[in-house]
């Protein structure tokens, strides 16, 4: 009996790791992804912040911007990557952006540009590499003589609430200044968008703007703006989940059902020993 009640307590110490173990392996199953914003020549953002699976498109063992824009383009716009994408036989330059061909066009990886052309006409290098969890926006330049358009950004690209919380987004851009030297500074006064509509909500003079969702959903924060000196602003993008109550995977309450299993037949077995030595002592007595 003895070793019978050893035998469940090591399976019991046992269990969690194999619970560990299946997370593991099944963490290791996700394919890697990056995350896409796209805005076309009318300065309205096409694509919110869309999931891509990062695959090698061109096949040349790396996988970089221009695989993802091609992904892109091959799962959302009407006709695919061949009508809507494309770029020189290099992949430095590109040449249309939702089916766009007259650009130019900027490219920014993690908030980052990719343009190589260092003042001239903005030229981005697609073959810059990508790896799981990156954020590229893509984007058509309205200001097409002195390409003044202002990259905008949230200091947060995503955000996970729960249901009561608030979340405070700072809004920043780069602009160049005097001497050609690119400056970060903060936005403010720009009007909040929310899901593609306009809301009340506007950034203080720090940029700041504080925002608290009422349902439990998902939703795509933007943001619009006249800048001074006629500047048109490229749009950040900031991805929010609020959660409400969450529901675990059925294989983990099977598994806690499992360990409340052993945990019941150790407690049972424990008092039938208890209970037998009790009783074998009362005998010898």
């Amino acid at each position: 009996m003895k070793k019978a009640a050893c035998l469940l307590l090591v399976c019991l110490m046992l269990l969690p790791m194999f619970s560990m173990f299946a997370l593991a392996e099944e963490e290791d199953d996700m394919p890697d992804v990056v995350y896409l914003t796209i805005s076309n020549q009318y300065g309205a953002i096409v694509i919110y912040y869309h999931e891509i699976l990062l695959e090698d498109a061109d096949g040349d063992g790396v996988t970089t911007v221009y695989d993802a824009l091609y992904a892109a383009h091959e799962a959302t716009y009407s006709g695919g990557a061949m009508r809507g994408f494309a770029s020189n036989a290099q992949h430095d330059e590109l040449l249309k952006l939702w089916g766009y061909n007259r650009g130019p066009f900027g490219c920014y990886v993690n908030h980052e540009s990719t343009d190589h052309t260092m003042g001239a006409r903005p030229k981005p290098d697609l073959t810059v590499p990508v790896k799981d969890g990156d954020y590229i926006c893509a984007f058509v330049y309205r200001d097409d003589v002195t390409f003044s358009d202002t990259y905008s950004f949230f200091d947060m690209d995503t955000v996970t609430l729960q249901r009561g919380q608030s979340v405070t987004l700072t809004l920043r851009g780069y602009v160049v200044d005097e001497n050609w030297e690119v400056q970060t500074v903060t936005i403010p006064n720009a009007t909040i968008v929310i899901d593609g509509e306009d809301t009340p909500y506007v950034t203080d003079e720090n940029g700041q703007v504080t925002l608290s969702f009422s349902e439990t959903d998902e939703y795509t924060v933007s943001a619009k703006s006249r800048l001074p000196d006629g500047q048109f602003l490229v749009s950040a993008v900031c991805h929010v989940v609020q959660e409400g109550v969450t529901i675990a995977p059925i294989w983990w309450v099977v598994l806690a059902l499992g360990e409340l299993a052993f945990v019941g037949a150790m407690v049972y077995l424990f008092l039938r020993m208890q209970k037998k030595s009790a009783k074998d002592g009362a005998a010898q007595a």
